[in-house]
């Protein structure tokens, strides 16, 4: 529960507004014709579902599936303790720790992607409470990363690349990747998408995701390809990427 609670702390001004809005809509219909009241009934209910909705995907995907539990999502990966990986995040770092069970600590880099729209929320002092920085994090721009060529085997982009805000970008951070990876390395691609279960269960929330078929052009794009396609609960994605 530990990270849908801290959706829940993330958008409680939301929830708070969503709850009002649902109490005022029911005693509104008291006081009103049957045909008015009715339709507000209707919109308290639908508000409330929406918030139980959103909160009970969010425990699916977060806290009940293996997104942030590493040795269960790749279990199928047979890392080399020699291998050098790159976890990128986006000012939310619940797995890096994990991570160093499967990758050696010294080999591990840890990047917050630079920029992104999270940097100066207050929802960031929060979860930076749950889960402090790694130590040896460092900010970087996903568009020019200083790592060697061909030097990575893994790239690890945990629910954080599509804080990459423009495809533009995207595409420069698929090429990035393309760069630094060994021939036979991996980027790991973790995301909700902009899709109809995910409007169906955030409704406008979904916007801030991107689609399928943007991230599929991207890649292609870039030159790098798809390598296969994992549904992770109803509500994510996992695309292994290589060159």
């Amino acid at each position: 529960m530990k990270i849908t609670k801290l959706v829940v702390l993330f958008n409680k001004d939301k929830i708070f507004i969503g709850i009002a809005v649902s109490i005022i809509a029911f005693v509104t219909a008291l006081f009103v014709s049957p045909i008015l009241s009715k339709l507000l009934i209707a919109l308290s209910i639908l508000v409330i579902i929406n918030i139980a909705m959103s909160l009970f995907a969010s425990y699916k995907l977060y806290d009940q599936s293996s997104l942030y539990e590493p040795e269960k999502l790749f279990e199928g990966i047979q890392f080399n303790k020699n291998d050098k990986g790159i976890l990128l995040h986006a000012s939310f770092d619940p797995i890096s720790r994990k991570l160093e069970n499967l990758i050696e600590p010294e080999n591990l880099k840890i990047y917050n992607l630079y920029g992104n729209r999270h940097e100066d929320e207050k929802s960031i002092e929060i979860s930076n409470q749950v889960f402090p920085p790694h130590p040896n994090q460092i900010d970087v721009d996903p568009t020019n990363l200083e790592d060697k060529s061909n030097s990575i085997n893994y790239i690890f982009a945990i629910t954080s690349a599509h804080e990459i805000l423009t495809q533009d970008k995207r595409v420069k951070f698929f090429k990035e990747a393309k760069r630094i990876l060994k021939d036979d390395g991996t980027l790991i691609l973790c995301e909700q998408m902009r899709n109809f279960i995910n409007f169906v269960f955030f409704n406008i929330g979904a916007f801030h995701f991107v689609t399928l078929k943007d991230w599929e052009e991207a890649i292609d794009e870039s030159g790098m390809q798809i390598i296969k396609k994992e549904k992770l609960t109803n509500w994510g994605t996992v695309i292994y990427i290589g060159k």
